[in-house]
């Protein structure tokens, strides 16, 4: 599950915002500077067992978006979303024991509930800003992002509801399940191809 989740991530991270005065189509420099820096840092957390540290580093470039700005706070509790998803999906696909499979997949459940609400919120700050419509296309989370999001989310819900109940219909559900959203997820552009995709629209004007 791991992979799938990181691939559904880093579509999230391309839910974001651009404050004002932006060069044309783009973002100013500081601001891509602070995105870019915020998405490649969520890569290596798309492999097989990521480090703590790459966890930790996610978070902290989640931190260097400015606060002050509407736009860019909007941004900064997606990516910091984002990064807990990882995180609970990380510890989910490690788990053994029932009671921790039980936890953690409510962990994962909760994250991307957050996860979701903060996309549409930086959806509608990216509405309300002038950002050009080829960069603002890469910055939205359109309505297939979400409805992906929302199937994970409820994907969870029907593990811990398995997990609590002990049934094989519902287990076999989750097999079901997790192989179409896994199906889905195996059509999605990489997470490095979205980082280019943002680089491209969003880079800001040269001068």
């Amino acid at each position: 599950m791991r992979s799938l989740l990181t691939v559904v991530v880093m579509i999230s991270l391309c839910a974001v915002a651009a404050a004002p005065a932006q060069a044309a189509g783009g973002l100013t420099p500081a601001q891509f500077t602070a995105l870019d820096r915020a998405q490649a840092a969520f890569l290596p957390l798309t492999g097989d067992n990521p480090p703590a540290a790459a966890f930790d580093a996610a978070r902290a470039a989640c931190t260097e978006l400015d606060s002050s700005d509407p736009l860019l706070a909007a941004l900064r509790q997606q990516c910091t979303a984002a990064a807990n998803v990882s995180a609970a999906s990380g510890a989910f696909a490690d788990c053994l024991a029932r009671v921790v499979c039980l936890r953690t997949a409510r962990r994962v459940r909760v994250a991307m509930t957050r996860l979701i609400r903060t996309a549409r919120d930086v959806n509608a700050a990216v509405k309300r800003s002038s950002v050009g419509e080829a960069c603002g296309g890469e910055l939205r989370a359109d309505r297939s992002d979400l409805r992906m999001l929302a199937r994970q989310r409820d994907f969870f819900a029907l593990v811990e509801r398995a997990l609590r109940t002990g049934s094989p219909r519902l287990a076999r559900r989750v097999v079901r399940e997790g192989a179409a959203i896994g199906r889905l997820a195996d059509r999605q552009p990489s997470p490095q191809r979205e980082l280019e995709k943002f680089r491209f629209a969003c880079a800001p004007a040269p001068g």
